[in-house]
């Protein structure tokens, strides 16, 4: 891969971070290994260590980023998830615009569900954050 998609394919994890902020997760997996280097790491455990709670206590958000302040020393889980919108351009290339746009429209749809100014079509925006997750950040085959 060269280096202009490597720093496209960190540009959309850094726009997006919905795997670290408890939108795709609500618990993320520790190999039995893990639990005392995420212990120093202040993520919150559950279920005797096997586990941490999203989201994430190492996000961090300056601006449109969403940095992981652990991210050199983070879980297998995390290190292994990759999701079908960076899997796809990773192999497909093109524009990033389109990709960083779904990752904004997600976004959108889920300030906007969480204000709860939202009420005569609802239905549509969670039916529309619910496809778009599903098409483009469920975890890659």
């Amino acid at each position: 891969m060269h280096d202009g998609r490597a720093h496209e394919l960190e540009s959309l994890c850094r726009a997006c971070g919905l795997c670290c902020d408890g939108t795709l997760f609500g618990l993320v997996p520790l190999a039995p290994d893990e639990a005392a280097h995420a212990r120093r790491r202040r993520l919150p455990l559950v279920r005797h260590g096997r586990f941490f709670e999203q989201p994430c206590a190492a996000l961090t958000v300056a601006g449109d980023e969403r940095v992981c302040a652990h991210y050199e020393g983070r879980p297998t889980a995390c290190r292994s998830f990759v999701c079908v919108l960076f899997d796809r351009h990773r192999r497909e290339g093109g524009p990033l615009r389109p990709r960083l746009e779904a990752v904004a429209r997600v976004r959108g749809l889920l300030a906007t569900l969480a204000d709860g100014q939202v009420r005569h079509d609802r239905a549509q925006h969670v039916a529309e954050l619910t496809a778009r997750l599903d098409e483009d950040f469920r975890r890659a085959p």
